[in-house]
């Protein structure tokens, strides 16, 4: 594996954070007041921070730096478009960990937690957002006009345990933050993201609100554990302190975003060179139960060092006809493999394969079928309806058809609005010449 990592995505411009000032097109789905919010801020080196990242997402950066804040707040007026303020969920505090990120120059917040005082909250955030809401015991003091304790504890189960205690004392009002500014990067926010728990789907809500009116704090007093709860280092030194609210909030729904171009483990020609080493293997003489597992461990490895850890073999699944199946490996949310001995029908097993599809939770089905015996593949985008056969001796000339395994995709797969597509084309030409350095004179479909 080479020592750098190539990042494809450029960070986002300023004119990409002002623009997302504008509310989206549509009615919001939930409108919500917030108030009583504190920033606490810690610079974090991104390179702690990117493994604690699902795929897909990049730190957004400012001047180099990544950062990792604890917020907490008061929620409160929260209805929907179709009902008035929701009972149950009129009037809570919320305490979120989170970082800053960005998905193809989009930049938004990323939530390692959100706990709140509101059973009902969490619930609904949980099952219909996919955030991770999680239950809490809060409670916020006012023991003068500008004085404000917090405590808050966490009661989740299944969770690391984390409380927090905190006060702090409010100061004068400050300008509107600068575009540009490090307040600007930090407190004007407008996208959320989040995953599904296989981590194999990723989405974008829209948030819409004035700019914060901040406040100068100063935190009199800070202890918790809910940053080191998630794994993540304990911050190094005192905060940044920032208040800020009321706002009145706007929400949309959650959409699906396809944000591919991640960094990618595998430089062009270190990819190309994986390629032509395991197209070189002997292609005959294999038992599709004894060496299956081997063979697809070893050609997830030309792709990604995560390929084999995300890969689930032999995975037990109810057929149509209610009798159970067992599919030979599922990358979940991704790819679904059927390997068969060498020589064997490749129809049977892709109807098989389509076959197991229905009973599968919606969150693993995958976008492509892939069908081999040891010396042949034919891969089958479901979403395009496109057939690819060809012989192990050839993986190389159809590496690119595997851009959603490497982060690589061919010119046809890419949509034009996608800001990170030029930088992919000049990897892609890269990877070519890798291939045509390696050896290979084909040409790539």
């Amino acid at each position: 594996m080479p020592d750098i990592l190539l990042s494809t995505v450029p960070a986002p411009t300023l004119a990409a954070r002002l623009a997302l000032r504008e509310p989206p097109p549509g009615a919001p789905l939930m409108r919500q007041e917030w108030d009583e919010l504190l920033f606490l801020h810690w610079p974090i080196a991104p390179e702690l921070l990117r493994p604690h990242l699902p795929p897909g997402l990049e730190p957004d950066l400012h001047e180099g730096t990544a950062w990792l804040a604890v917020v907490p707040f008061r929620m409160h007026g929260v209805r929907t478009r179709f009902t008035p303020p929701v009972p149950g969920a009129r009037n809570f505090l919320e305490l979120n960990v989170r970082t800053y990120v960005h998905c193809n120059g989009v930049p938004g917040v990323w939530f390692f937690s959100l706990d709140a005082g509101n059973p009902l909250a969490v619930w609904a955030a949980r099952t219909f957002f996919h955030l991770p809401y999680l239950r809490a015991t809060m409670r916020l003091d006012r023991p003068g006009p500008d004085l404000r304790q917090l405590t808050a504890t966490r009661t989740h189960g299944g969770v690391p345990p984390a409380h927090l205690r905190a006060t702090w004392r409010l100061g004068a009002p400050l300008p509107p933050a600068e575009p540009g500014s490090l307040a600007f990067f930090l407190t004007e926010r407008y996208c959320l993201y989040a995953g599904n728990k296989a981590q194999t789907k990723l989405y974008r809500g829209r948030v819409a609100h004035a700019p914060w009116p901040l406040r100068a704090a100063q935190l009199l007093h800070y202890e918790s554990d809910l940053v080191e709860s998630h794994g993540l280092p304990t911050p190094a030194g005192p905060p940044l302190v920032l208040a800020g609210g009321p706002v009145s909030v706007a929400l949309w729904p959650l959409k699906r975003v396809g944000c591919y171009l991640r960094s990618i483990p595998f430089s062009p020609a270190e990819l190309g060179h994986r390629a032509a080493d395991f197209a070189r293997r002997p292609a005959d003489d294999h038992d599709e139960k004894s060496q299956a597992q081997d063979f697809l461990r070893d050609f997830f490895d030309v792709f990604t060092p995560q390929g084999r850890r995300r890969a689930r073999f032999e995975m037990r699944v109810k057929k149509p006809a209610g009798s159970q199946g067992y599919i030979d490996t599922l990358w979940p949310g991704t790819l679904l493999v059927e390997v068969r001995s060498w020589g064997r029908d490749f129809d049977t097993a892709h109807a098989q394969a389509l076959d197991y599809l229905p009973n599968l939770e919606r969150a693993a089905l995958p976008g492509y079928v892939l069908v081999c015996d040891f010396a042949r593949f034919r891969l089958y985008d479901l979403d395009r309806g496109e057939r690819h056969d060809f012989a192990l001796a050839e993986l190389p000339e159809y590496l690119l058809r595997f851009g959603f395994l490497t982060g690589y995709r061919p010119a046809s797969q890419q949509r034009p609005e996608d800001p990170a597509n030029a930088e992919a084309a000049e990897l892609m030409a890269q990877l070519h010449d890798a291939l045509l350095a390696d050896g290979y004179r084909g040409h790539i479909p």
